[in-house]
């Protein structure tokens, strides 16, 4: 039995009566996938998923595996819908970004600057976080970089020329 077989059915086998009056009350995962015509594996990482969601509302895993069970009772794959919302709104979300402004410029390289170490997500957080449309916000981290590489002092005030980067058809 892996980790996280056990560590789904410890939270069910604890959690069955925490919080009554839910739809899954008094059921476990295999028997919501009987109930449902679904493979009990499949539910059990839809167990696992679940639990992990619901850890954003409470610090008691038992009341997150009964909260995601119920979720399972309604619909089998609530959380693999789940995901496919967020990231859809992600992607909305995304569309509505525009081109820096000069401000944005200027703290999207302050942060640079100030960071001992950077990663995409991180800097995608930043530009999404302002407004800026991702491709544009590495478009002036990019241009800090030549531009520094090339010798050039690189500040928060320093106007970026911004390079466009050209992709073979194969990349578009």
């Amino acid at each position: 039995m892996n980790k996280l077989t056990f560590l789904a059915g410890y939270i069910h086998k604890i959690s069955e009566d925490i919080i009554t009056g839910g739809k899954a009350d008094g059921k476990g995962t295999e028997e919501i996938a009987a109930e449902k015509g679904e493979d009990p594996k499949d539910m059990k990482q839809q167990e696992l998923k679940g639990t992990a969601v619901e850890m954003e509302h409470t610090n008691n895993p038992e009341i997150a595996g009964e909260v995601a069970d119920d979720h399972l009772d309604e619909i089998p794959d609530y959380y693999d819908r789940l995901g496919d919302m967020e990231e859809e709104a992600k992607m909305e979300k995304e569309k509505d970004l525009g081109d820096p402004s000069p401000e944005d410029r200027k703290m999207i390289l302050q942060f640079i600057m100030t960071q001992p170490d950077l990663d995409d997500e991180t800097l995608h957080a930043l530009y999404t976080s302002l407004g800026v449309d991702p491709h544009e916000g590495e478009e002036i981290v990019y241009s800090a970089m030549q531009s520094s590489l090339q010798g050039q002092q690189v500040t928060p005030d320093t106007p970026i020329q911004e390079k466009e980067v050209e992709m073979d058809e194969e990349e578009e």
